[in-house]
Parts: C-alpha cells; sequence; structure tokens
C-alpha cells in the first residue's frame, strides 16, 4: 500500500486506540526503508509523539540530512518536529529545533518549530487562535 494511505489508517489506529507495537514497528520499518522520498515523512506522520530515545537518532540523522540537503522536504520537517514531540526537552531535539525555528525557510515550519520550544514566532508564521 501507499505510504499516504498505510499513515492515514495508521492515524485511525491511534484514533481508536489500537495502535498496537505491531502498527509502531510497521511505520518504523516504513521510516528505515523508504521506497519513495515521502515515505519518510508519512511514517512520522503516524508516529507523532511516539519517538521515543531509542529511535531520537534515526530521526535527528534524517532530518539533518533534508536541512544539508537545502531544506527540500517542507513535510519532513514539519512531521519530524511533531514526531519529536515527547523528546522536547531533550538537549539534541531542543538543538535541532532551535535551530529550525531560526533558520527554515517556511515561515509554517519554522513557526511550529518556535513554538515547541517557547520561542517567539517567525516573521511571516501563520498564527492559530
Amino acid at each position: 500500500r501507499p505510504a499516504w494511505e498505510r499513515a492515514k489508517q495508521a492515524r485511525l489506529l491511534k484514533r481508536y486506540g489500537q495502535f498496537d507495537q505491531g502498527a509502531v514497528d510497521s511505520m518504523w520499518k516504513l521510516f528505515s526503508d523508504p521506497k519513495k522520498p515521502h515515505d519518510q515523512a508519512a511514517a512520522l506522520l503516524a508516529l507523532k509523539g511516539l519517538v521515543t530515545q531509542e529511535h531520537r537518532d534515526d530521526v535527528l540523522t534524517v532530518l539533518n540530512l533534508e536541512v544539508e540537503n537545502g531544506f527540500e522536504n517542507g513535510r519532513l520537517r514539519y512531521y519530524g518536529i511533531e514526531a519529536l514531540e515527547s523528546l522536547a526537552r531533550d538537549a539534541e531535539v531542543r538543538d535541532w529545533l532551535i535551530f529550525i525555528a531560526q533558520n527554515d525557510p517556511e515561515p509554517k515550519i519554522a513557526g511550529r518549530a518556535a513554538k515547541m520550544v517557547g520561542l517567539p514566532p517567525p516573521a511571516g508564521a501563520i498564527k492559530r487562535r
């Protein structure tokens, strides 16, 4: 199945309390062995708030590579920020979020990172009510 379809199904499983370890493992497999450029973003969407210390370095490595490649995949960065939410107090995650808040060319992404670390939103970021 396409990655976005799998991520959508995973979100439904989460909503109804049936996102078990098998579903988590399936999403990590999709993240670790992507077939298409946006597969990792789809996996991180499904893993929102579920990234643990065990997978932190894997996620940060992919996100740092994305930045080094010129900020090409906004979905990957945005869903990466959301997936790392449970680790926002971790020093390495916090440093990455601060970097994104101050350097991401997309105001929505920079604003999301800024919000997680308590920084003011960058100019041009959309404020939600």
